[in-house]
């Protein structure tokens, strides 16, 4: 399969019905596999700059839940590899982005922690495989293309998509898998986390709280209603635990109701 630099599809890309649910272990486990430089799996054997550079653009996309878009903006200048830190920033029409079609960035400008071994890896990858373009050089925009005409420019968004469509087509686990899944897995996440910090305090406190954090890491108005929407997985499994709770609990008093009442119905002597 091909690499993604320089690829412009022809048709728009839609989501699919995947769109609303978080990854599964099953998809995780694939997905590590098909990323791991050395797998046999992975999509991409002929270069491993490319193979490193998509398996950190997943990483982040997985870590932070950011828009597609959000990451093909990212600086080089935006990670601070000592506070292990990215700043999601706004630059429409930036005259520094040589790309016809630049990322659209939705949301509100932030600053997002990300792990030590993540920073690391986006280190090595600007001090080793991208340092290697000059053209790399003469822009300070994260990720870029590896071979071909567009060697050292900046990735196109249409290849961020095409990534995703190798490892769809790769990996036959993974043919749900797109950008936006990974922003619907990062605030299944974020819920999981703050319900379990949460737990036992009153509800409008933990309401509150979802409301700060959330809009902070996601980029939203704190009064905005994007909360529900990425947070169908979490509430199907609630309401799947309390409609279990309840017929569990049903189940047991209508075995009790019966036993009951089969006592009630015993001469007396029996059943004693």
């Amino acid at each position: 399969m091909g690499s993604p630099d320089g690829y412009r599809a022809k048709t728009k890309t839609h989501l699919n019905e995947f769109e609303d649910k978080a990854l599964t272990e099953e998809e995780l486990a694939a997905v590590w596999d098909a990323l791991r430089v050395d797998s046999p799996n992975n999509p991409w054997p002929r270069l491993e700059a490319v193979r490193v550079r998509n398996a950190i653009m997943f990483l982040v996309l997985y870590e932070t839940g950011i828009r597609r878009g959000e990451l093909g903006n990212i600086r080089v200048s935006d990670v601070n590899f000592r506070t292990h830190t990215l700043k999601i920033r706004r630059r429409q029409n930036s005259k520094s982005d040589p790309r016809t079609r630049q990322p659209n960035v939705k949301t509100r400008e932030r600053g997002l922690p990300i792990s030590e071994e993540l920073s690391g890896h986006i280190e090595a990858y600007v001090l080793n495989e991208r340092r290697c373009n000059r053209a790399a050089r003469k822009h300070d925009i994260l990720f870029v293309s590896h071979q071909g005409a567009t060697l050292g420019h900046p990735l196109a968004m249409d290849s961020i998509n095409y990534v995703f469509r190798c490892l769809q087509a790769t990996v036959p686990a993974l043919s749900g898998i797109h950008p936006h899944r990974l922003r619907h897995h990062a605030n299944y996440e974020i819920t999981l986390t703050i319900d379990e910090k949460y737990k036992g305090r009153p509800p409008e406190e933990r309401q509150k709280a979802d409301q700060q954090i959330r809009s902070q890491i996601m980029g939203w108005s704190p009064t905005g209603t994007q909360q529900a929407r990425y947070n169908k997985r979490y509430t199907q499994e609630k309401v799947e635990e309390a409609t279990s709770n309840r017929n569990e609990k049903f189940s047991s008093d209508e075995r009790r109701r019966v036993l009951n009442t089969f006592l009630d119905n015993q001469p007396s002597g029996e059943g004693k």
